[in-house]
């Protein structure tokens, strides 16, 4: 319902690896994923992200999508960034996305730094 509001953009990488599923078996191509980004019409600025896996061999979803609600946008090292993402589940039994009204996982940014000073011998292993 709330997407409704929302303009849409699809990513997909091999990038969004943040749902857990099976880890490829050696030799195979890491998971490919999906992200439908919804865009405020107002600020601009990404206020749903809904991810989940594509099998790279028929694409279809793979593992359970799950739903980024992300607001309380900062200025953050000359970034606008989200310090509250509310994460939802998929509705057991809906066939459609509907994902469940209460979010299963909030997460608050306190502190980031988004332009790190590094030098070359932090890349070493």
């Amino acid at each position: 319902r709330d997407g409704s509001k929302l303009d849409w953009i699809v990513v997909t990488s091999r990038d969004f690896a943040l749902l857990g599923g099976t880890p490829p078996k050696e030799g195979d191509p890491a998971p490919l994923f999906r992200v439908d980004l919804g865009i405020d019409r107002k600020t601009h600025l990404p206020a749903m992200a809904m991810i989940f896996e594509l099998r790279t061999q028929d694409l279809r979803p793979g593992v359970e999508p799950l739903l980024i609600r992300l607001d309380r946008y900062r200025i953050q090292d000359g970034f606008l960034v989200p310090h509250h993402l509310a994460v939802h589940r998929r509705q057991p039994g809906k066939v459609a996305f509907e994902f469940e009204p209460k979010a299963f996982q909030d997460i608050y940014v306190k502190t980031s730094r988004l332009r790190p000073e590094l030098v070359e011998g932090d890349f070493e292993p």
